[in-house]
């Protein structure tokens, strides 16, 4: 695993130089970031990296656990190389380094554990739920349509909402039917759109418990679009969001008709999926 990192870490090294190579070919000159701090903590790595891990996950980290109880080297090159020679560097806060460390994990196949410690690092250092979500929507859309569901799936368990557990209707929701018409000669821009809008809304959204899109077989134009929300705040929150405003005047000319009706659950409480 620390062989595969170090060897993607080099191939990236080697692409972002051929990257800046290819910009300045360009005669575009990118400006230099600023050199790491030279290190003034007179005491053994060990120890600074251990100090600095335990403020990533707000717990103590004297006592070896797991891997790094059945094999010390690995706890140890961890704290020292890590946490130490690498998230002590100043060039970059706690919070950025988790950023991109959650990314670099979660377009990775097998570092389920790891992507999952984290994401809880992550919101310790001060990531936001959504922020998160943004960056698996991110990897969803940009990287694999696989690791970004498996990043979700990881970040629901993180945040306890576990993908397998049914969500519990609440009787104080909102919901409603948005009967659209849509010109029949744009119904495939249109559906590119709503796509779009649909999965950042689940991804980003906690209050937006479902929003489920049909159309008629026969007349595909005609679409029916279930959206259930935690409750009306939900609801007016989900209107300001960029994604709903870019689908709202992305489609403003391509929507013939639109009805929208307040429906109340014949039963509330019902778990959905």
């Amino acid at each position: 695993m620390l062989t595969q990192v170090s060897l993607r870490s080099l191939q990236g090294i080697n692409t972002f130089m051929s990257v800046l190579d290819q910009r300045r070919n360009r005669g575009i000159n990118d400006p230099e970031g600023a050199e790491a701090s030279p290190i003034t903590d007179t005491r053994d790595r060990y120890t600074r990296g251990r100090e600095i891990l335990e403020k990533l996950t707000a717990t103590d980290q004297r006592t070896l656990t797991g891997a790094n109880a059945f094999a010390p080297a690995i706890d140890t090159y961890l704290k020292e190389h890590l946490f130490a020679d690498i998230f002590e560097r100043d060039v970059l806060s706690y919070t950025e380094r988790e950023l991109a460390t959650i990314s670099a994990l979660a377009a990775m196949p097998g570092v389920d554990p790891m992507l999952q410690s984290h994401l809880n690092m992550g919101l310790n250092t001060g990531l936001t739920e959504p922020q998160l979500r943004q960056a698996v929507s991110i990897i969803r859309t940009s990287v694999s349509r696989q690791q970004g569901n498996n990043a979700s799936h990881i970040l629901n368990k993180v945040v306890g909402k576990a993908g397998d557990t049914p969500t519990i209707l609440p009787a104080n929701n909102k919901v409603r039917l948005s009967m659209i018409t849509v010109d029949p000669g744009r119904l495939e821009e249109y559906n590119t759109y709503l796509k779009e809008e649909i999965e950042a809304s689940m991804q980003l959204e906690p209050g937006v418990l479902t929003l489920y899109a049909v159309s008629e077989k026969d007349t595909p134009n005609q679409v029916v679009i279930l959206e259930i929300y935690a409750d009306e705040a939900a609801y007016q929150q989900h209107l300001q969001t960029s994604h709903f405003i870019k689908y709202k005047e992305g489609t403003l000319d391509m929507v013939q008709s639109l009805e929208l009706i307040d429906v109340t659950p014949l039963l509330p409480g019902l778990k959905i999926k």
